[in-house]
C-alpha cells in the first residue's frame, strides 16, 4: 500500500489506526521483513526490581509457615 502511491494517512484511516502505528509497521517491515510484523509482547525482557528466585522462594515459604501457625488447634 504505502509505496504504491497510497499515503500513510490513507493506510491509517483504512485500518483505523494512528499514523504513528503505520510508521512503526513500516520500520519493523524494513528492518525484518514480514517477521518484523509478528505480534510482539510489550513485556520487558527483564526487571531490575524483580526479586531473585531464592528470595521469592523464601518469601513463599514464610507465607505458608505463617498460614499454618495461624490455624486453630
Amino acid at each position: 500500500m504505502v509505496g504504491s502511491g497510497v499515503t500513510v494517512t490513507e493506510v491509517a484511516a483504512r485500518f483505523d489506526v494512528s499514523r504513528q502505528s503505520v510508521h512503526a509497521w513500516l520500520k519493523a517491515y524494513r528492518a525484518d521483513g514480514l517477521a518484523g510484523l509478528d505480534a510482539k509482547s510489550s513485556r520487558p525482557a527483564s526487571s531490575p526490581w524483580q526479586a531473585e528466585a531464592v528470595v521469592d522462594a523464601a518469601v513463599c515459604q514464610m507465607r505458608r509457615d505463617h498460614l499454618r501457625s495461624s490455624e486453630p488447634g
